[in-house]
């Protein structure tokens, strides 16, 4: 585990920051041209305008979730930061996508993955919250403030002047547009207790607050972006960067 976190600082090191001027310790992982360093099914990603874009159509669909693979190396404490833009291009509107992070293969074949996701929706019902891919589902809502133990989970609501978990979820989608670009940050962290902590911001506000301390979350693992099975959607992905956070 340690040689991967260590293989991936030395490729982040010898990144070219493509997207020009970028924070302070972040490096870019694409190049706005083509998917190098990515790995995931052809019928469905490719870059147009400088973006990565996931998408299905009619004749084009996916039976189950896919996901575009950085090929980078696995990630322990860090802070990934990009744009996303997603439309459903069906009657309803629906779209779905998500980033991976500290996340697996399911298997060597294919492009499924499982581990922590920050969710994506065209809604914005579930955009923000913390779920768990093929693992534990939905673990913590927009607006909640959630440790995770062994046995049990105890949820607060994240400060607001709303009172109810309702409330505060629903200001908080305001804050996201609405198909359009979005600024979307997931800073991941193990704490003293070997817990895990993790934010989702989206556009500078706080969507959730997690400590996973219940050991089923994996310490370290690959980054990735999903397309979601179902009606035909795209996604659009751009100014991706990374920042290690320790050892």
């Amino acid at each position: 585990m340690k040689n991967g976190i260590l293989f991936l600082w030395g490729v982040l090191s010898a990144a070219t920051a493509f997207a020009g001027e970028i924070e302070p310790g972040f490096v870019s992982i694409f190049n706005e041209k083509d998917l190098s360093g990515w790995d995931g099914d052809p019928k469905f990603w490719s870059v147009k305008d400088g973006a990565i874009c996931g998408q299905t159509t009619p004749e084009n669909p996916t039976s189950a979730n896919t996901f575009l693979i950085w090929k980078g190396g696995e990630v322990k404490d860090f802070v990934v930061r990009l744009d996303y833009k997603i439309t459903g291009n069906n009657p309803e509107k629906w779209g779905n996508s998500g980033v991976q992070y500290r996340s697996q293969r399911v298997s060597q074949e294919g492009w499924a993955m499982k581990g922590y996701q920050a969710d994506i929706d065209t809604s914005r019902f579930y955009t923000g919250i913390l779920y768990e891919e093929n693992g534990r589902g939905i673990l913590s809502l927009r607006g909640e403030s959630t440790v995770i133990k062994k046995d049990s989970s105890e949820k607060t609501v994240l400060p607001n002047e709303e009172a109810s978990l309702e409330g505060v979820s629903d200001r908080l989608k305001e804050s996201i547009h609405e198909a359009d670009w979005n600024s979307y940050s997931i800073r991941v962290e193990t704490l003293a207790d070997s817990s895990t902590r993790i934010t989702h911001t989206i556009n500078g506000q706080l969507l959730t607050y997690v400590v996973d301390a219940s050991g089923a979350g994996a310490r370290s693992g690959l980054l990735g972006l999903q397309l979601h099975a179902g009606q035909s959607m795209k996604v659009e992905f751009k100014n991706i960067r990374v920042k290690k956070l320790k050892d």
